[in-house]
């Protein structure tokens, strides 16, 4: 065979086209994992839209907004679950959830894309975040749900991302995020004619300042904008910054 006017690659050259894909790689990827970052923000949107749907039904029917958004942990037979008595039930089997499983159907909606536990049994507590009327953690007492003991904690399903979020800087801490009363007029003493009316307390709240939820599970992914849903049906990310200073009351004035 003739091999005339054929040459072997050389190392030089083998080297410079392994430069040029490792640089294509460097700028690629980033792109990709901003691209799947914006799509898993783009779904957590449309969950807290969905979730405004339903709670504003829930309103209409109770004329109250729901004490939790998705459910408190429940045993197989539908009772109450308390620390000590085994795991709960999957939250997928909540028979009286308060916006599941009679609003929402899909139990995914309350479920960040970021969101890294999937196990339906886990089962924390959360504190109120700085600046809320109330400090520690979210009891019966402060959300208003009978229970054995006003004092104990609420238990809250780990799966469950809009009631609950981490709280940023602290590993292991979850923050509440959803609640009807963040200043606790009646316990600090406050005039409720003067208290702040982004609460979902009180008659027709400020719908355009009021928060319902946020989400910080996009900032625990290296983003640094949290996900607020705002009582007007507006959900959009926000910098973790200022809703760490301000929490609730982001749009307070």
């Amino acid at each position: 065979m003739d091999r005339a006017g054929t040459r072997a690659i050389t190392l030089i050259e083998l080297l410079t086209v392994i430069g040029i894909i490792a640089v294509l790689v460097a700028i690629i990827f980033p792109v990709f994992s901003r691209v799947r970052e914006q799509a898993r923000v783009t779904s957590c949107i449309s969950n807290m839209q969905e979730i405004h749907v339903k709670i504003s039904l829930y309103a209409q029917d109770y004329d109250a907004y729901p004490p939790v958004l998705l459910g408190l942990p429940e045993n197989a037979d539908g009772s109450r679950w308390q620390p000590g008595g085994g795991p709960p039930a999957p939250a997928s089997s909540l028979k009286h959830g308060y916006l599941y499983p009679a609003y929402v159907r899909d139990l995914n909606v309350f479920h960040c894309p970021n969101n890294g536990i999937t196990d339906q049994t886990v089962v924390v507590n959360a504190v109120f975040p700085s600046g809320a009327g109330f400090s520690g953690a979210a009891t019966y007492a402060t959300h208003d749900i009978p229970g054995p003991n006003p004092l104990d904690p609420i238990p809250y399903h780990a799966f469950n991302s809009y009631d609950i979020t981490v709280a940023l800087g602290q590993p292991g801490v979850y923050q509440v995020v959803y609640s009807r009363d963040w200043t606790n007029a009646e316990g600090r003493g406050i005039d409720t004619r003067t208290d702040n009316p982004n609460q979902l307390k009180y008659p027709n709240p400020p719908l355009d300042k009021t928060i319902i939820t946020w989400c910080n599970q996009h900032v625990q992914s290296g983003g640094d904008k949290a996900t607020v849903l705002f009582a007007n049906g507006t959900a959009r990310p926000v910098f973790s910054r200022d809703m760490q200073n301000r929490s609730w009351n982001y749009a307070g004035d």
